[in-house]
């Protein structure tokens, strides 16, 4: 599960001189930045505990990064190690007659309902044999939130915006850039 957000600036070149480039960038990458790690909190406060809090652990973000050619700036947010697997059964679900879970991977969340270690272990195979026949239903988590989070996106690219414009009109020759493309 990866969620990525990327701004093609499109701001006139006119704009981009004098370090305006520098500008832009730096706006734009702290924006996804931000966005990015309020997506995060939400999530985490979404996703469903487990029994040990690998998946919610497992969130990583990549910070903004700018591609000069094609003015793209792009940050990514993904689950890595143990929770890259698990994310997508939990997302999604498993569907009836498809693959069991791992053998043991049933152990902790067993001992967490009052089994015992021994009977954890005995009652594994015919919990994950279940669960292969009837499947598990998906959470949605990340799907159910998308457009949340695509407003978030949004409302902080808007304030990137903003800033760079204030960032280019304390100079002489950004206010007269401004006025000449009427902002």
């Amino acid at each position: 599960m990866k969620l990525i957000i990327e701004q093609r600036t499109g701001i006139p070149s006119i704009l981009c001189k004098d370090g305006g480039t520098q500008i832009i960038f730096e706006e734009f990458s702290k924006a996804i930045d931000l966005a990015l790690t309020k997506i995060k909190a939400d999530l985490e406060a979404k996703l469903p505990q487990g029994t040990s809090g690998n998946l919610k652990k497992s969130l990583a973000i990549d910070k903004a990064k700018s591609q000069r050619r094609g003015k793209l700036i792009s940050g990514r947010m993904y689950h890595r190690g143990y929770g890259k697997r698990y994310a997508g059964v939990v997302e999604f679900g498993r569907t009836r007659g498809r693959t069991r879970p791992p053998k043991g991977a049933l152990v902790k969340w067993l001992m967490s309902k009052g089994l015992s270690e021994k009977e954890a272990r005995r009652a594994d195979y015919p919990t994950r044999k279940k669960i292969g026949e009837r499947g598990t239903e998906g959470k949605l988590v990340w799907a159910r939130n998308m457009r949340l989070y695509k407003q978030i996106a949004e409302k902080e690219m808007g304030r990137a915006m903003k800033n760079f414009v204030r960032r280019i009109s304390t100079s002489a020759k950004g206010r007269r850039r401004l006025a000449r493309l009427g902002l």
